[in-house]
């Protein structure tokens, strides 16, 4: 860690997980040209990833193009489809403050032609999500922040995520992306602003190199403002974390019935025939659907609704 603001809080849920295998400091040139090609072909597996992205009419991210300094101008219309993807190397500007409120005619969950990106298997798990190196987030003042909707129904989640997958390979609740898919995001600048409400994180990164984060407040995150796995050279300077948010109005029953309603559905499609038995009543899947909408709703109207939120 080479540099820590010191109006950071310490006393905030801002946690750096810098886990590093042990390298010798001996490579012969076999192990060198291996290395080199390793990183060749996830370079190239990543940029495969991404142009699936772009060869879709209905992508996260929408095909902006910069000015003629080079600089890239983003608004509240290019995060309308979903997580907006960094593809380009060069400089984001945000140009007025950006509330994440997704696909609303669609529960705020990827649309079937999105879900070909693996990391959307189980929601939009970030606000902006950055696929290149050499990038920087100039937040201009401006704040970007999970709406309170989406904040109900994606319990995971983070405002800026220097990867394309909220999870390092091999961890998480689902197949998020391919191991020989990983690779590594390295020299990124997040500065100039606010990072608002979060269900999880203000910023996560995976697996980075040479990340700086400066003059950033970053509040009413559930887990932690900031949170590095795996990564190395990370500066955080002139920031403040915190305070985090308490007012959760729901128990973890409700973003359960979530993920559990995506697999009944899949389990009825199939099989509409199927039922549970319980305490002698045969529960049908469009009964149990049902049950499930009928107070997942109630739920999220009450909260929504009555101000159950700041």
């Amino acid at each position: 860690m080479n540099s820590i603001g010191k109006n950071m809080r310490n006393n905030t849920a801002c946690y750096y997980n810098m886990c590093q295998s042990n390298q010798s400091s001996n490579y012969n040139n076999q192990n060198n040209n291996n290395n080199n090609q390793n990183i060749t072909n996830n370079f190239n597996k990543i940029n495969s990833n991404i142009e699936k992205l772009e060869n879709k009419n209905d992508t996260c991210s929408c095909n902006i193009k910069p000015n003629k300094d080079g600089i890239f101008y983003l608004r509240n219309e290019h995060f309308t489809n979903g997580t907006f993807i960094i593809k380009e190397e060069g400089t984001y500007i945000l140009q007025e403050n950006i509330i994440f409120k997704p696909n609303i005619n669609n529960d705020y969950m990827p649309r079937e032609s999105q879900l070909s990106f693996q990391p959307f298997v189980m929601g939009f798990f970030a606000a902006i999500a950055i696929a290149t190196s050499n990038v920087v987030i100039d937040l201009n003042g401006k704040t970007l922040k999970q709406s309170k909707e989406h904040n109900l129904q994606q319990r995971f989640y983070s405002n800026i995520c220097t990867f394309t997958s909220p999870f390092i390979s091999g961890n998480g609740p689902s197949n998020f992306i391919n191991d020989d898919d990983m690779f590594g995001i390295n020299n990124v600048t997040i500065k100039n602003g606010f990072l608002g409400l979060s269900s999880h994180h203000g910023i996560l990164g995976n697996e980075n190199n040479n990340i700086t984060i400066e003059n950033v407040t970053i509040k009413d995150f559930e887990v932690a403002g900031i949170s590095f796995n795996g990564s190395k050279n990370i500066t955080i300077k002139n920031c403040i974390i915190g305070p985090s948010f308490n007012n959760v109005p729901l128990n973890t029953s409700y973003s359960a019935s979530r993920f559990i309603r995506g697999f009944v559905k899949k389990i009825y499609e199939k099989n509409p025939l199927s039922y549970l038995e319980i305490n002698n009543e045969k529960l049908t899947g469009d009964l149990i659907l049902s049950r499930l909408e009928e107070r997942m709703n109630l739920a999220f109207n009450d909260v929504i609704t009555k101000g159950g939120r700041n």
